[in-house]
């Protein structure tokens, strides 16, 4: 089974293309769309999601991880076995926190081009084959052996918003774990403190908790922390 996590977004059409050269390349390979309206060229936000995400699917055997503002320049194409897990994108940090929090850790650079490949679109390409080969025991012989990635973003936490989801809730890249529940949360001149569940708290009310991806999210029970707080991804959490 493969996930695919990008910012193509899923209006546009680029997913479609990915879903139909899948179907013709390994159509007994199942693929997921995991997430498509990941904040657009945000490598460092979407690291930390990419994370969360590859901890909570589990079942899933590889990752198409898409997040690649340098498309079509030197940057290298990187497949990594994280934990018995294939994942295959940019080597632009978008695979550092994951290779960080790994307890194994293979890495591989390829320099593989198919005939015909685009310069802007390298996730359908040459990532997408590239995985569901390596998915179906081939491909090993367009792989290099990598040292290190070219950067790393380490395995600590980030005190930071990573997405926004439709409900206007802000997830942070803070693990839910690692934050006590008597902590006070700042965020643009607001102080939010820790609730168990939506009603917990009184309709309109700002509070934060442990979501269902395991990260620290600040919500608005039947409203829209975003709109409330005016916040962006990128924005920076306080924590008391």
């Amino acid at each position: 089974m493969l996930g695919l996590f990008t910012d193509f977004g899923a209006a546009d059409l680029y997913v479609g293309q990915l879903h139909v050269k899948a179907a013709a390349l390994a159509p007994a390979i199942p693929l997921f769309d995991i997430a498509h309206d990941v904040a657009c060229y945000n490598v460092t936000a979407a690291a930390h999601l990419l994370h969360a995400m590859m901890v909570k699917l589990p079942e899933l055997s590889g990752w198409l991880a898409v997040i690649d503002p340098g498309v079509g320049s030197a940057r290298a194409v990187v497949a990594a076995q994280l934990d018995g897990k294939w994942v295959v994108g940019p080597d632009n940090g978008l695979l550092t926190v994951a290779a960080a929090r790994s307890h194994s850790l293979q890495l591989f650079r390829s320099d593989w081009q198919p005939a015909g490949c685009s310069g802007t679109f390298h996730g359908r390409d040459i990532f997408l084959p590239l995985v569901l080969q390596l998915l179906q025991g081939q491909g090993h012989g367009k792989l290099i052996p990598l040292e290190k990635l070219s950067s790393d973003l380490g395995a600590a936490d980030l005190a930071e918003v990573i997405y926004i989801d439709h409900y206007g809730s802000l997830f942070s890249g803070i693990r839910a774990g690692n934050l006590p529940s008597d902590c006070v949360i700042q965020f643009n001149g607001r102080a939010i403190a820790h609730a168990d569940t939506f009603d917990s708290v009184a309709t309109g009310t700002l509070f934060w908790y442990g979501n269902s991806a395991g990260l620290v999210e600040i919500a608005c029970n039947q409203g829209s922390a975003a709109q409330v707080l005016a916040a962006a991804v990128g924005d920076a959490l306080i924590l008391r």
